[in-house]
């Protein structure tokens, strides 16, 4: 089972026609100029993580940055912060690490803070049974 999608679509002529006037870029009438620069070059070197096609590439690169004019930007900064965190889980993270230990503290410190209290709240109930056992 050949690409049936991909033979069908080269066996359309009518498939560039629907490409090109197709997607929101084209809806938007958004044309190359009207984007930045920079942005549609970082779409271009990103899309091609999809196809190796140069003109695919920069028509969904136009189609995103239509909508979110810094698309490719804020792409990299969120791919970035994801890179940090999933390098932070696979080594442990120290700051998890950080809070795990001041948090056991804290923890350590309420439990002797309650074991304090119970043991305040058990000698005065011993002193009470001590002062009732006397009057009995």
């Amino acid at each position: 089972m050949k690409f049936k999608i991909a033979e069908a679509f080269m066996n359309d002529l009518d498939f560039v026609k629907v490409f090109v006037h197709a997607g929101k870029a084209y809806e938007k009438q958004i044309k190359e100029e009207d984007v930045d620069a920079k942005e549609l070059e970082m779409g271009i070197a990103v899309e091609h993580e999809h196809t190796t096609n140069e003109d695919i590439a920069r028509r969904i690169s136009l189609d995103h940055l239509s909508e979110i004019s810094d698309y490719y930007t804020r792409l990299a900064k969120m791919e970035e912060q994801g890179k940090k965190a999933q390098e932070e889980k696979k080594s442990g993270g120290a700051d998890d690490a950080e809070n795990s230990e001041e948090e056991k503290e804290e923890e350590s410190e309420k439990s002797e803070d309650e074991d304090g209290e119970d043991k305040e709240e058990d000698k005065e109930e011993d002193e009470e049974d001590g002062k009732n056992s006397l009057k009995v």
